[in-house]
């Protein structure tokens, strides 16, 4: 983690991390559709049949692009936090696979994250 002086291995917890090939060999529709598939504690609810904008459930959190479903869940793209500001909803289907990289899950809370993360 950039700033931290701490690697994945190093934080308490189970860190899950995606790679580029992980990613590119799944051949998921969509995120949570990747998330679903290939991280334990990941669970979707597709509310309204679209796979591109499902809910995501983390260990009993929530994060989706619903208005008034309660967000649990920071999401962060290349360092910015990506929930909306308005009902900290995350449009997953703004996210494109093809531009991952990496990805990593953290578990529990974490102040440096900022305010509700």
């Amino acid at each position: 983690m950039p700033g931290l002086g701490l690697t994945k291995e190093e934080i308490p917890g189970n860190v899950q991390s995606l790679t580029a090939k992980d990613i590119k060999e799944a051949h998921s529709l969509s995120i949570t559709d990747l998330m679903n598939s290939k991280l334990q504690s990941v669970n979707v609810n597709d509310y309204q049949g679209n796979p591109f904008q499902m809910d995501l459930q983390y260990r009993g959190f929530t994060a989706g692009p619903q208005i008034g479903t309660p967000q649990g869940l920071s999401v962060f793209f290349d360092g910015i936090r990506v929930n909306e500001p308005f009902g900290d909803v995350v449009n997953w289907d703004m996210i494109p696979l093809n531009a991952l990289s990496s990805f990593d899950v953290f578990p529990g809370s974490n102040p440096i994250f900022g305010l509700g993360t």
